[in-house]
């Protein structure tokens, strides 16, 4: 069953989220433009995260704690251009701003001490993403011919890290 203990494992909690977000869309330009803003803001309780541990037997194994409560909000924006009869154009940006507000058990996972994590920023949660990119609907056969291109900022995978200042 969900949140069972493997034989030896400790059991974790289950995760709770509160989440809020709103948004706006609006097609412009006679239909040939969209833009979308959204914001958003999550509370987790008991924020599951999974990691990949030396079992001390030669092997590894999927380890699972609860980090106690973390948060994420962030504001994503995106538009859209038709360009002509084939093409269009495509940007975006996202702003978050993620972080254990409570990680008390935190494990450094290079050197397998103890440590405090709490005010890190959360795993695979980059502050800013943007990108820009040009479709252009040119048929090969029963494919199309795009270009893009894209920027995301750093991505941390380890929770244990140094927090950045406020």
């Amino acid at each position: 069953p969900p949140g069972a203990p493997a034989i030896g494992a400790k059991a974790y909690n289950p995760e709770n989220l509160t989440s809020v977000e709103g948004g706006w869309k609006a097609r412009l330009a006679g239909g040939r433009a969209q833009l979308s803003v959204s914001a958003f803001h999550y509370d987790y309780q008991d924020l599951q995260l999974s990691s990949i541990v030396d079992n001390g037997a030669g092997g590894v194994v999927n380890r699972i704690v609860n980090a106690g409560k973390a948060s994420v909000s962030g504001l994503e924006v995106e538009s859209k251009l038709k360009v002509g009869a084939a093409g269009r154009f495509d940007a975006w940006l996202g702003l978050t701003k993620a972080r254990y507000d409570d990680y008390a058990n935190c494990i450094n996972e290079v050197t397998g001490n103890a440590a405090v994590c709490t005010g890190n920023t959360l795993r695979n949660a980059p502050e800013l993403q943007a990108g820009v990119a040009y479709e252009h609907m040119l048929p090969l056969g029963a494919d199309l011919l795009r270009l893009r291109a894209a920027f995301q900022g750093a991505t941390r995978f380890p929770a244990f890290h140094f927090p950045h200042p406020p």
